[in-house]
């Protein structure tokens, strides 16, 4: 099998794994969200101290960041949105206009509206991604997770003697996190239809 066809095999595979996480990720902040409105809302029960309250809240927090860790993994051997951007900004034509467009080969509508989203993405009549069109999403989700790899591996993942010296992670910036990682993913999908 040719390289390229290999690169593209993985990198379909990936992009199944990598998506269903991500979704996880959305919907859960989502819920977590909702529920902080909820409460917000009812005057009594902010004012009603809840082990139950504390609870869900480190567990809100400790699942998003060993998941948001997951995502920004670069181990050899990782599944994740970081690696998956770095094997496209390192081989480009993996996702060529050319292969992107044969996804979508059923009927005028469907060209129609995948030459849209791909121009949408790569750029105008683009025949490939931009390498410069990943660095800037490999920036951001390393910037964007770098505190929260740091908590996971020190706090949560490990007891680490060094320990987390940041004080404490914040929920903004797990959604901050959550959200440059769906771009990622809808991005990645690129799915018009």
């Amino acid at each position: 099998m040719p390289f390229l066809d290999e690169q593209r095999e993985k990198a379909a595979k990936w992009i199944n794994v990598i998506k269903d996480d991500v979704q996880s990720l959305v919907v859960q902040n989502h819920i977590f969200w909702e529920l902080q409105k909820t409460l917000r809302a009812n005057p009594r029960l902010v004012a009603t101290p809840s082990v139950f309250y504390e609870w869900q809240a480190q567990l809100f927090a400790s699942s998003m960041v060993l998941s948001v860790r997951r995502q920004a993994d670069r181990g050899a051997d990782a599944i994740s949105m970081f690696r998956l951007i770095s094997l496209l900004k390192d081989h480009p034509k993996i996702l060529s206009r050319d292969y992107y467009m044969k996804l979508y080969d059923r009927d005028a509508f469907s060209q129609r509206r995948a030459a849209d989203y791909f121009d949408k993405y790569a750029g105008d009549g683009a025949e490939a991604f931009q390498p410069s069109y990943f660095e800037s999403d490999i920036n951001d989700l390393t910037i964007k997770t770098a505190r929260l790899k740091r908590y996971a591996d020190r706090e949560i993942a490990h007891r680490d003697a060094r320990r987390f010296q940041d004080v404490r992670i914040r929920f903004n910036e797990l959604t901050d996190a959550v959200q440059l990682l769906e771009k990622c993913c809808r991005a990645m999908i690129m799915s018009p239809l």
